[in-house]
């Protein structure tokens, strides 16, 4: 399940450079500082404390933003995602990083941010956009990770700015997406997860963290002997050490996961019914715009939309694709849980 080569890496220093811009028509009311340096501080944590193996992230935000020339509407990027114009929005990224690049250098940077005013409107910029396929220049090198942000709020949204960094670092989106890219739907993992539509427990799922080496090889077990074993899984909510999770290989493109999940953290509003062991099936031969996790929820859940009380509790267990799982013992430790090949 290879991540993108031109990923970020989480293991290694990441230098994100953030690059204001405004336009003749719509100025800035704040320094770039104030518009934009609480939400990027709280990303910046977010995604720091996801990470056990020392992820670090530093950022730099110029002084002012860079007075543009034409107007906003010039550009062409009034497309949402329902009617998107990618090129419009790759050429006013290479523009935008032109005209810094007599300012700053990008020497070390690996990902960039442009970022306009909070007055802009959705008929100006349709929405927020990560690329990470399109090769942009600077000075300095080629540049693979670029964001441009969107409109209005979402500008200085957390969980929209968290959401869109983590595909920097190779993840994908895990929800429905319609045909038409207007509608964004949960499907397979209900609450859980910021890159899906997780809102109560936006805390990232360990088959992320395991993808991008956000946790230690021995963070998590590949079980593949049908004798019975059992696993002490801590919390993914902290960073520490110990076991976040375990792993069984169904075939070349689907595993089952197993993790602990707990109200603390960026989890702390979950209920008492969330918590517990979440599992779930990864399928790697799903397509975008469509999930490829699924929660695997206990019998007695009922919420199978956003699989509020789907987590296994101490004595509950489920079985799949021959396998037994069972909640052995739990507590604020995490949970234990035993494993059997049928």
């Amino acid at each position: 399940f290879p991540v993108p080569e031109q990923r970020l890496d989480p293991t290694k220093p990441i230098n994100f450079q953030i690059l204001p811009v405004d336009f003749p028509n719509v100025r800035a009311s704040n320094s770039p500082k104030v518009d934009f340096g609480q939400v990027i501080s709280e990303m910046t944590a977010f995604w720091e404390s996801q990470s056990s193996t020392g992820m670090k992230i530093s950022f730099d935000i110029p002084d002012a933003y860079l007075k543009l020339d034409k107007p906003v509407e010039s550009f062409g990027m009034n497309g949402g995602l329902s009617d998107f114009q990618g090129d419009k929005y790759w050429s006013f990224i290479q523009l935008v990083i032109d005209q810094w690049a007599a300012k700053i250098s990008f020497k070390n940077v690996n990902v960039i941010a442009v970022v306009v005013p909070p007055a802009v409107t959705k008929l100006q910029i349709g929405t927020w956009i990560v690329n990470t396929d399109t090769v942009f220049q600077t000075p300095e090198g080629k540049m693979y990770n670029t964001l441009i942000t969107g409109n209005g709020s979402s500008i200085t949204d957390l969980s929209t700015w968290a959401h869109e960094f983590g595909h920097t670092c190779g993840m994908t989106d895990m929800r429905y997406v319609s045909s038409t890219r207007t509608v964004q739907q949960p499907d397979g993992l209900g609450i859980f997860d910021l890159m899906a539509s997780g809102g109560a427990a936006p805390e990232t799922i360990i088959w992320n963290r395991f993808l991008t080496g956000m946790i230690s090889n021995n963070q998590i077990h590949c079980i593949t002997k049908s004798d019975a074993s059992t696993h002490w899984l801590r919390p993914v909510e902290g960073n520490g050490s110990g076991l976040k999770g375990a792993v069984i290989p169904l075939s070349k493109t689907k595993a089952i996961v197993m993790e602990s999940r707990r109200s603390f953290g960026y989890d702390s509003v979950l209920n008492q019914s969330s918590e517990g062991v979440l599992v779930y099936e990864v399928d790697t031969t799903v397509p975008y715009h469509q999930s490829p996790v699924h929660i695997i929820p206990a019998a007695e859940s009922l919420d199978r939309v956003w699989n509020t009380d789907s987590a296994l509790h101490v004595n509950q267990s489920i079985t799949y694709s021959g396998w037994k799982i069972s909640v052995i013992e739990s507590g604020d430790f995490g949970d234990v849980v035993q494993v059997i090949h049928l």
